[in-house]
């Protein structure tokens, strides 16, 4: 892996969302910064209304205009500023890079295939539109990645429609899309969710074998920490619409940092630990109805202090590859200063 910031493949700087609706602003991504790197894997991890899908789908330029406000200083693609830049509603290129430069697979296959249209022909399409291939090609190129992503007698189940197919193989479908142009990036929101563990577990293998094979960079956006452990190289922790966590996978899960992230930890059942019931955070999820001057999980925090509920932490570097966006110090069990 590649020291911090040295290889940076797709970066996003101070990301933000607010929709409007009939009972005012909801700010439900609150300055983001992500980077991804060439090759690595990192893991958006949080509870469900955290921000992490929608971060995803303000950058692809997927969220409908009428209601939502998106902004960011920066969106920049091999290093190249602006080459995703949803600052300026008439910008075109969003869609070339949509697809062609950045793949996409959608939690819920069912509801992203059209359930009028052969697989394979959504494939072809696909590949028609980015790559110019002619019908014949088109289809032949559908055939060849249906058998890349595992589905056996690709060429008769390219007619099939997503009906006649498992959770499981309107999935691989679905990372067939999106891979069917050689993006560089593939972003995977929460694919393995609606699938039983057995799937899941193939699933999670067939994007770390098309990673390794097709030179991607994964942004894996998932709340089963269980699939990070198994596949991330990097760990970014959202709540509230920011991240308040960065780390090496390893050091994410051996010396975590953030309450927000050890509450997360505790909670997830581990062979061998007997316990009578597993660790739960405290309280509710925060509302999203104003910008934050605070942080958002103080009220939960078995930690908080008057800084915590009066000032907003910025997210800091602390050595190691790591940020932190948090006023207390876990491993000193004393406010952290500065």
């Amino acid at each position: 892996m590649s020291a911090a910031g040295t290889d940076r493949l797709l970066e996003v700087r101070d990301l933000r969302v607010r929709f409007r609706t009939t009972e005012g602003a909801v700010h439900a991504v609150q300055g983001v910064d992500l980077e991804l790197r060439r090759g690595e894997t990192l893991a958006l991890v949080g509870e469900s209304g955290s921000g992490k899908s929608v971060s995803m789908l303000a950058l692809l330029g997927l969220l409908p205009a009428k209601v939502a406000e998106v902004s960011m200083t920066t969106a920049a693609l091999h290093g190249r500023a602006g080459i995703i830049d949803l600052r300026d509603p008439r910008q075109l290129r969003i869609h070339h890079v949509r697809g062609r430069e950045i793949g996409y697979v959608a939690q819920d296959p069912s509801s992203s295939l059209n359930p009028t249209v052969t697989v394979g022909e959504q494939l072809a399409e696909t590949v028609r539109h980015h790559l110019g291939l002619s019908r014949r090609a088109a289809r032949s190129r559908a055939v060849e990645l249906l058998e890349r992503v595992g589905i056996a007698d690709p060429a008769a189940r390219a007619d099939n429609y997503p009906h006649e197919m498992s959770g499981g193989m309107r999935q691989r479908v679905m990372i067939a899309i999106a891979i069917s142009c050689t993006p560089s990036v593939l972003i995977a929101d929460e694919p393995t969710t609606a699938l039983d563990v057995t799937v899941q577990a193939q699933i999670v293998d067939l994007v770390r074998d098309l990673r390794d094979d097709l030179g991607l960079s994964v942004l894996w956006i998932t709340h089963d920490l269980g699939v990070v452990a198994d596949l991330a190289d990097r760990v970014a922790v959202m709540y509230g619409g920011r991240i308040v966590e960065t780390s090496p996978v390893f050091g994410a899960f051996d010396r975590p940092l953030h309450p927000y992230t050890i509450g997360l930890l505790e909670s997830i059942p581990r062979l061998g630990r007997r316990r009578e019931r597993l660790s739960s955070i405290a309280g509710l999820p925060p509302e999203l109805g104003a910008d934050l001057a605070s942080c958002a999980f103080a009220p939960r925090c078995g930690h908080a202090f008057e800084r915590c509920h009066a000032q907003l932490p910025a997210e800091v570097a602390t050595g190691e590859d790591r940020t932190l966006a948090c006023w207390f110090d876990v491993e000193a069990g004393a406010p952290r200063h500065g």
